[in-house]
This record gives C-alpha cells, sequence and structure tokens, in this order.
C-alpha cells in the first residue's frame, strides 16, 4: 500500500507506520507509482483539488478497483466535475449498497468482466460466501417484515418506522394500508447470531478497565466513561487485535496517556451492522485480554511551588503562574500547600526545596526567573546541593523544551522558567 496526499499535517509517519508516504500532489506523485489494471485506487480526502485528479488517473491507468467516499449528493457534483474533465460515463457508477453492514456510500468501479485468474477468481468466491453467512437482509412486504429490523427509516404518512426498529410487535403491518409502502428493507438475524446492542455491550464490557464505566448500549453502540480523574492508559495491540476480528467490530479511544476527568468520553464500541455472528463477538471479547484501557488515578495531591526572583521581574507574573498553575492542578484534586518567593540564588533555592520537602510536599514545581541553560546552572545545581539528582533536562516540545525533571528526597521536582507559563497546553501538565 502507498499513500499519497500532499498534506503533510496528515500523511505523516507517526499516522502510518511502516507504510510508504509521498507527500505530493497526484499529478506528481502518481505517474511514478505506475498503478495499472492490478491496483485497487481509493481517493479519502475529500478535496475536489486532490481526489479529481488521482481519479481521473485511476481512469485512466485502468484499475480494477476505483473508490472514492461521499455521500450520493457528493457523488453526483463529483461525477458533474469528472465529465467536464473528459470522463466517460461508464467509467464510474453510483455505489450506494443499502446493506449497512458494508458501511459504504462512494463511487465504485469494480471488476468490469476481465479475467484475473484462478486467485483472483478464488477469491471473490471467498467474499461472496462470507456475505452470504449470518445475517438475512433484503426487502419485504409490511406483513412479511414483522420479525425483522428495519435497515432505514421509514415515513409514510402517520406512520413512523425509525431505522432500527426491531418489528415484534407488529407495528409494520400498518404499513399495508398506508399508500405507497409496498416494501420494508429489514434485516432478520440468523440462528449463531447477537444483535449488535448485545454484541457491543459485550465488548465494551471486555475492554473496560479500572475506573473505566461502560454506558448502556444503543443503536449499536457501547460508550466508556471515566469512572474518576486520571490519565488514560490504552492497550494499542489490544485495540489492534479487536479491530482486526472483523470489519463489521469497531472500537476506537481518545490518545493513549491523554489526562481526562470524571464523567469523559473515552472510547467507543460501534457495531456497524445489526448484528454480528456470535463467535465474532467472542473473538472480540477474547481479543480484549481482560480490559484494553483504564484510567490510572492522579496520586499526587500535596504541592510546593518556588518561585525564583532577578531584578525586573514583574510580580504579576508570579502572581499569573500560580494562578494558572492551581487551575491546572485542581482537575486532578491536587493543591498547592505552600508557596515560596527566593532570590535566583544557588543557595537561598536549595533551602526553599529542603523546606517545602519538610512540609510534606509530594511534588516540588520550580519557576525560575531565568531560563535552565545547562546542567550546572542555578537550578539543577540547587536540586543537586540537597543531594537530589537531575534526572533529564529538555524536551523535543514547545512550549515546554525548557523543561527540568529531577527529584530529591524521592520526590519529584520539576523545573522551567515562571515567563512562560500560559493557559495553552504545555509539556509540563500535557492539558
Amino acid at each position: 500500500m502507498t499513500v499519497v496526499d500532499p498534506r503533510t499535517a496528515f500523511a505523516s509517519p507517526e499516522r502510518f507506520p511502516d507504510v510508504p508516504l509521498i507527500a505530493e500532489w497526484p499529478d506528481v506523485a502518481l505517474p511514478p507509482l505506475n498503478v495499472d489494471h492490478y491496483t485497487a485506487f481509493v481517493a479519502l480526502t475529500h478535496d475536489p483539488k486532490i481526489d479529481d485528479p488521482a481519479l481521473l488517473h485511476a481512469f485512466e491507468r485502468d484499475c480494477f478497483y476505483i473508490g472514492a467516499l461521499g455521500s450520493r449528493k457528493t457523488h453526483a457534483k463529483r461525477g458533474e466535475r469528472l465529465k467536464a474533465q473528459g470522463a466517460r460515463d461508464s467509467r464510474y457508477r453510483a455505489h450506494s449498497r443499502p446493506d449497512r453492514a458494508r458501511h459504504r456510500r462512494g463511487v465504485a468501479v469494480r471488476d468490469r468482466g476481465r479475467d484475473h485468474g484462478r486467485d483472483h477468481r478464488a477469491a471473490a468466491v471467498a467474499c461472496r460466501k462470507k456475505r452470504s453467512r449470518g445475517m438475512k437482509f433484503g426487502p419485504a412486504s409490511p406483513a412479511d417484515a414483522i420479525g425483522g429490523v428495519t435497515v432505514h427509516t421509514l415515513r409514510q404518512g402517520s406512520l413512523v418506522l425509525e431505522e432500527g426498529h426491531h418489528d415484534r410487535s407488529g407495528r409494520g403491518r400498518g404499513a399495508d394500508h398506508v399508500p405507497g409502502v409496498k416494501e420494508i428493507v429489514v434485516v432478520r438475524l440468523e440462528e449463531g447470531d447477537v444483535s449488535e446492542d448485545v454484541a457491543a455491550a459485550s465488548i465494551a464490557q471486555a475492554v473496560a478497565g479500572d475506573g473505566v464505566n461502560v454506558e448502556r448500549a444503543f443503536t449499536g453502540r457501547a460508550n466508556l466513561f471515566a469512572a474518576r480523574a486520571g490519565v488514560l492508559v490504552v492497550d494499542r495491540a489490544a485495540v489492534d487485535r479487536i479491530n482486526g476480528v472483523d470489519e463489521a467490530i469497531t472500537f476506537a479511544t481518545l490518545a493513549a496517556y491523554k489526562p481526562v476527568v470524571e464523567g469523559e468520553m473515552v472510547a467507543t464500541v460501534k457495531l456497524i451492522p445489526f448484528g454480528v455472528e456470535a463467535k465474532l463477538r467472542d473473538a472480540a471479547v477474547a481479543a480484549a485480554s481482560g480490559g484494553a484501557l483504564r484510567i490510572a488515578p492522579y496520586t499526587i495531591k500535596r504541592v510546593g511551588i518556588v518561585s525564583t526572583l532577578l531584578p525586573g521581574l514583574a510580580p504579576k507574573v508570579v502572581e499569573k503562574t500560580l494562578r494558572v498553575t492551581a487551575e491546572r492542578l485542581a482537575p486532578a484534586g491536587a493543591t498547592i500547600i505552600a508557596e515560596r518567593r527566593v532570590p535566583h540564588d544557588e543557595a537561598a533555592l536549595a533551602a526553599a526545596i529542603k523546606e517545602l520537602l519538610g512540609l510534606g510536599a509530594e511534588l516540588v514545581i520550580v519557576f525560575g526567573a531565568s531560563a535552565i541553560a545547562d546542567r550546572r546552572d542555578v537550578i539543577p545545581a540547587a536540586i543537586t546541593d540537597i543531594g537530589g539528582a537531575i534526572e533529564h533536562f529538555g524536551m523535543p516540545v514547545d512550549p515546554g523544551n525548557l523543561l527540568l525533571i529531577g527529584s530529591a528526597g524521592g520526590v519529584p521536582v520539576l523545573a522551567r522558567p515562571a515567563a512562560r507559563a500560559r493557559r495553552s497546553r504545555t509539556a509540563l501538565t500535557g492539558c
């Protein structure tokens, strides 16, 4: 697989590890790739400036599969643009399967009667067999639709059948007497299938670890929420295993190590079709391996602050730094137990840090009046003077690259310039 996208913010190695990336426009990137009728080609950007020339190139090279995401309205506009640029009608067609399990809309040029060889034919047969298993899907008369699940919302006169409605009570029979309603598209679960809500709930319960609550499943979705404030810990391998079970089962989370508050939604399990084979549900539960995410609680509650002073440092800078720091600590349930203001001097700073440790601080933060220039500068020297250690100096982020991490008496000590304390995201707070 090769990804072509001139937008480097999207086409990054972090988003596509171990995948060849070409950060160029299609007219530059595609010709050297030599795509042909053995190539599957998909346009996903929703940007006509990128997708349209790419699709025209794919048509010209006769790729055996050409796809592009978008609604029917988007596809219609795309078709008009492509025709205006010389594409023939036979090169594309609306591909909008009503099967919710496929969960796709767009344009597609599939196999056009070409013989792609034995392996290709075998794969096609296997694909058709796979689609034929499990739920029954299709149109039925209103009377025959009883017991099925409606695929699309039906509104006709006074009759309203919502998508996903389980018609066990015979409400669909009312459609017999509504002019214009001759059939209803429904799915019926087969023996060995489980409904979307049952499957989503089972998987969500399996992935939820310590500190995570599961909301009742609805319309095939079970959302997971933080039961307490803390840091979201995600087992990425487990997430990949779950999503690798089958396309019908999806599991998405917030970014790993994100600070969260109680009640914040952290993940969701979504079933694409109205039901799945029980064995697929069971495989996803097994893939969770006892939990794929948890909330690590904040353990530090008592924080001591030292601000160093130099001529020219306005008092309002120190006050703002303290105010913003208190606001950032609050979601973690932590408070500032004491704060000291001392000259930007090694001995004075060492004495202040030692005093805060004696008061029971579980974390000491030093806001320096001057940036740290070296491990032998005032702040790191003060830490080592009281028997502490410098664990790391500098960080590859901005703001935050002048962060110093150390410890003294078994208590973590963080240091950074006071003038850079802001309400925006920083390396110090991560939030």
